[in-house]
């Protein structure tokens, strides 16, 4: 463990509580349409988080290499909770249908499967280097589920959109929840090239509160 990171895990620390407090929030109401995916979208976030606290105090490279991993098992998942949660809100009950929950649970899977085996193929990362900070090299199945990803992300702003022009009454949420997504995509490709933004925070951490 690396006790100079210490004074540095304060914000995940406090974005952690945020998370936690809003899937406590979400899962006790749910009856309104949504909350549940919302509320799994969050604890996917917090397990995200709580490997990018640990890989900040890890000490060993290999050990850094070993929780970056971990945090990318949940990235997929959280991109297709999100996109759950948006279509349930957008239209309740004809999306979130068992068969599709289980289709869309297929690619996350995928990506786990991969990341655990990746040493035999190397098909998810080519390797890792460290300068001070974990450089990962991706893979072709890296930068493909990244692409997924963006895709789950287009499809949620897609049905925003949808219910903008479809109803006058949810279009400041719709703003609200259009706003969120933009703005998490542009914090996590901020993620992928600085450790730091300008306010000397990591990138991920402002994504997940701005997000949810």
């Amino acid at each position: 463990m690396d006790l100079r990171a210490l004074p540095s895990i304060w914000p995940y620390v406090v974005s952690f509580g945020l998370l936690a407090a809003l899937g406590f929030y979400s899962w006790r109401r749910g009856s309104v349409p949504g909350a549940r995916l919302f509320a799994i979208a969050l604890l996917f976030a917090a397990l995200w988080l709580a490997g990018a606290v640990a890989e900040l105090m890890a000490a060993e490279v290999a050990t850094k290499v070993l929780w970056r991993k971990f945090q990318v098992v949940f990235q997929l998942p959280v991109v297709t909770a999100m996109t759950c949660f948006v279509l349930e809100y957008v239209y309740p009950g004809r999306w979130s249908t068992r068969r599709r929950l289980i289709l869309l649970s297929v690619p996350p899977l995928l990506v786990l499967v991969l990341v655990v085996t990746d040493d035999l193929h190397h098909w998810f990362w080519r390797g890792f280097l460290f300068d001070g900070a974990l450089q990962p090299l991706r893979g072709p199945a890296n930068w493909i589920g990244m692409g997924y990803g963006m895709a789950l992300v287009l499809v949620s702003l897609a049905a925003c959109i949808w219910l903008f022009l479809r109803s006058s009454q949810h279009r400041w949420p719709v703003v609200l929840m259009m706003f969120a997504q933009i703005a998490g995509r542009v914090f996590f490709a901020l993620n992928l090239v600085a450790e730091r933004t300008v306010l000397g925070l990591d990138p991920l951490v402002l994504g997940f509160v701005i997000t949810y």
